[in-house]
């Protein structure tokens, strides 16, 4: 076969400052492209994730999402990023303001609801519809504030609660006393491995307890060595579910989510309940726009 270029956009997600967010590439018009090579490349370009996304009819975007190592069902950090650059390159006819709705389609068949708020025809902040989160307790007799406390290595009077919930994948979500306790965690990655293994969940989302005023936001990290990750500086799926969590307790319809701060690489996640739906929302940054040739 002979060589053929791929277009490669990388950004910054959740984030609106520079070696912010979380990084992620973007593979526009990738039905162009052989399927067989999106693992490569994906593990050529070597991001947490990499989407290969195109358009299957008007304001519909079919995507896939890939690790270095593997396919992913969904990336939310990705698809915030994904429509970024389309809607700021132009594979997305701009409006002059206000919000545009398209769709992404995954590789389930799952269709998510999307708005891009354009801004003198400017893309800026991405919004994502989740759909339905739940919740579970079958796996009570192997998670709960004993054994989170031996992989995070910390007291368990310094756990308020343990979770196990998602709306696109499970995962383990922790709340902690207070900011001090979160930025302490030194995580046992090999316990914690076996922990999302033996619970069929992907990874553990740490966030405080209270949600802080004035500006009502919380603190989170997250851990997921069983996909390879172990630390990410922003997590849309998992964080929308941490989001409604918060929402519920606090009775508030709006929060933030800081994250990524112990990583250097600062980002904010914001979350809103709209008339009983929850939204994740995100701002982007374009880093890098090339060509790899294959």
């Amino acid at each position: 076969m002979s060589e053929f270029e791929v277009r490669v956009i990388t950004v910054d997600s959740f984030t609106q400052c520079r070696f912010g967010g979380n990084p992620a590439a973007i593979i526009p018009e990738a039905s162009a492209i052989p399927q067989m090579y999106y693992p490569q490349i994906a593990n050529e370009i070597n991001l947490a994730q990499t989407a290969f996304v195109d358009e299957i009819e008007k304001d519909m975007y079919y995507i896939e999402f890939y690790t270095p190592n593997r396919e992913i069902n969904f990336s939310g950090h990705a698809t915030i990023g994904a429509f970024y650059v389309l809607g700021r390159s132009g594979f997305i006819r701009p409006i002059e303001s206000g919000k545009k709705l398209v769709h992404a389609k995954l590789k389930n068949g799952q269709i998510l609801d999307v708005e891009i708020e354009y801004n003198n025809y400017e893309a800026s902040l991405v919004s994502i519809l989740s759909p339905e989160i739940n919740f579970n307790n079958k796996y009570n007799d192997i998670i709960n504030k004993e054994s989170i406390r031996k992989v995070l290595k910390i007291k368990e009077s310094d756990i308020s609660s343990v979770i196990i919930g998602g709306s696109f994948q499970d995962d383990i979500f922790v709340t902690l006393k207070n900011k001090e306790v979160l930025d302490s965690l030194r995580v046992d990655p090999w316990g914690l491995k076996a922990l999302n293994e033996n619970t069929n969940t992907q990874g553990l989302y740490a966030m405080t307890e209270e949600i802080e005023k004035p500006k009502l936001h919380i603190y989170a990290r997250y851990f997921s060595p069983l996909f390879g990750i172990m630390e990410e500086a922003a997590t849309g799926s998992s964080g929308v579910v941490a989001g409604k969590i918060m929402l519920d307790k606090m009775k508030v319809d709006k929060i933030e989510i800081y994250q990524g701060q112990m990583m250097k690489r600062p980002a904010k996640i914001d979350i809103e309940n709209r008339d009983g739906k929850i939204w994740l929302s995100g701002h982007s940054r374009l880093v890098m726009d090339g060509v790899m040739t294959i």
